[in-house]
């Protein structure tokens, strides 16, 4: 008898199957593509759930070194992000969503799929961007998509001073950042966007989204811990959202193995 997947395998052929699903033979800057649906969305009104576009092969970036085709593709934590501002929409829809580290936007464009007034998608990749706005621009929400290229290491912007190659944070409601934890140094500028987010705004929220095994994700919760000075910060699991009497600030943690694909 042929032994079941082990937990590992069964999110890589989840994860594979995802991304070999619906290949329509879409091309968005000259790179073969294709849609990534949110397939837990339900809707009242027969509305199709929200979909990304995901780069189909590495083998069609190979000439572009300027292309991240890790930033092309549809992680675990990004499905869960999306899923959760649908579970969430009423909080959601009433104000604007700024998405750092986009990737292909399934948050972004869960957002605004969802109303939200505006949505912010940033990343540094621009080929990542151009796929967020193919997508956005194909399902009628080109008008509240709005794509920017920003470097989430770089020095925040002083009000006055316009220093080049700083980034000015988009003002939002709710700050969304999912399995964005690729490097210490990326770890270390998300916690020091999120410090700024919390100091800035009384109101905005700032979810973070990651898989238990991203190793750099803990990078950042000694640095968010230490910014913030609280020792007991760490990672929750989604259904403890709720529970909690401060939402401003949200670490889910996700187990990949229970991620829905299809």
């Amino acid at each position: 008898m042929r032994p079941y997947p082990s937990p590992a395998w069964s999110v890589f052929l989840g994860f594979a199957a995802s991304n070999i699903f619906e290949c329509s033979g879409y091309n968005v800057a000259g790179i073969f593509v294709h849609k990534v649906p949110l397939y837990s969305f339900t809707s009242n009104n027969n509305q199709q759930p929200p979909y990304c576009f995901a780069a189909s092969s590495s083998l069609d970036m190979m000439g572009d070194p300027s292309i991240n085709f890790l930033a092309s593709q549809v992680w675990p934590s990004a499905r869960v992000a999306a899923s959760a501002l649908e579970r969430y929409k009423e909080m959601v829809c009433l104000g604007t969503v700024c998405e750092f580290g986009c990737g292909p936007g399934l948050p972004s464009i869960t957002a605004a799929k969802l109303g939200c007034k505006k949505v912010f998608a940033t990343d540094l990749d621009e080929f990542a961007l151009k796929l967020v706005d193919h997508a956005s621009h194909e399902q009628g929400l080109g008008s509240v998509i709005q794509t920017e290229r920003l470097d989430i290491t770089a020095p925040m912007e002083v009000p006055g001073s316009h220093e080049a190659g700083s980034i000015k944070i988009p003002e939002a409601d709710i700050y969304l950042f999912s399995d964005i934890f690729e490097s210490s140094q990326v770890a270390a500028g998300v916690a020091r966007v999120s410090k700024h987010i919390l100091s800035n705004d009384d109101s905005a929220m700032v979810w973070v989204f990651a898989q238990s095994d991203r190793a750099c994700r803990e990078d950042f919760l000694r640095e968010m811990r230490q910014l913030l000075d609280d020792p007991n910060l760490d990672w929750l699991q989604l259904e403890e959202f709720e529970s909690r009497p401060n939402k401003r600030l949200f670490l889910c943690n996700l187990d990949e193995t229970k991620v829905q694909y299809a």
